[in-house]
This record gives C-alpha cells, structure tokens and sequence, in this order.
C-alpha cells in the first residue's frame, strides 16, 4: 500500500512538472517598451508565429511619436519557452525621422537604426502579463548619404530596454 501511494504521488508531480515546461507560450501579445530596438520608447504588437517545445520566434512591430520625432521599429524575436523565464534574442530595424513638423518630413531627418538585443523575459503562460529587459547595441545611419558605411555618419549607441505588456 505504501509503494502504491508513493507512486500515485510520483504520478502527480511527473504530471504536474510536465504540463507546467511543455505550456506554450500566448500567441499575440501588445506592450510599452522604453529605450530597446527604438531610440525613445515604442507602443509593440507581437505575434508569435512559430513555436515547438524549446524555441518561440516572434514578429513585432510598433510605433513611437514625441512632438518632433516618429519611428516605427520592426523585428524578429527568437524566445526559448520552457518554464517562466526566457531567453529573449531580437533584431530589427528602425525608421526614425527627426525634427518634422505636422507630418510632413521636408526639411527633417531622416535614420535608419539597425538594432539587435539580448535579454531575460518573465512570462507566465497561467497569467496574461509580461515583461522584458534587453541590452541593444543600435547602429544609426544616414540613408540620404550617397555612402551609407565608411562616412562620418554612422554612430554606435548602446540601449537599454524595459518592457511591459499584455499577452492574449
């Protein structure tokens, strides 16, 4: 009788731990990120697109105004997915005016910011809330430059991003 119980309780918690590393991760998802893969801070939606028992890539897309700056950041996010805390891995593109007036972009400029990061994600399938915390070294370009690399244009920034958000 004794074995019988230890193995009916052995039965639980193997069930029990599986079901907690084999849940898959929400696959829509809508969050605030500040600093990250955008130079300011960014409104995100992301999509989970493909996903198995080890790894989840994601898309995203997102959209950050200030009274005289607009980027839109856009990028692929590789999560690992078993249990609550990930690995988050991203890069991406950014589109960043500066210094327009009324949405007209005559006489501003223009960047292209090339991004990546690298960074823990806290993701609990069982509740719908999310948060994230990246390093992203970012090169900025200058695309009306005739030479895009080896001018004086280029600069290397180093972000770091915070994120919230919430997953459905």
């Amino acid at each position: 009788m004794k074995q019988f119980l230890h193995l009916i309780t052995f039965s639980f918690v193997l069930l029990f731990s599986s079901s907690l590393f084999s849940q898959q991760l929400k696959t829509n998802a809508f969050f605030l990120e500040l600093g990250g893969i955008s130079p300011q801070y960014s409104i995100n939606y992301e999509k989970i697109f493909a996903q198995n028992r080890s790894i989840a890539l994601a898309s995203r897309m997102g959209a950050s105004f200030t009274r005289s700056t607009a980027s839109i950041p856009v990028g692929i996010s590789l999560i690992t997915v078993p249990g609550i805390h990930h690995l988050q891995f991203t890069v991406g593109v950014t589109p960043f005016v500066d210094a327009y007036d009324s949405f007209t972009i005559q006489g501003s400029d223009t960047y292209l910011y090339l991004d990546s990061g690298l960074g823990y994600r806290f993701e609990n399938s069982r509740i719908p809330f999310f948060g994230f915390v990246t390093a992203n070294p970012l090169l900025k370009l200058d695309p009306t430059v005739d030479s895009l690399l080896g001018n004086n244009d280029e600069e290397f920034i180093f972000s770091v991003g915070v994120a919230f958000g919430y997953k459905w």
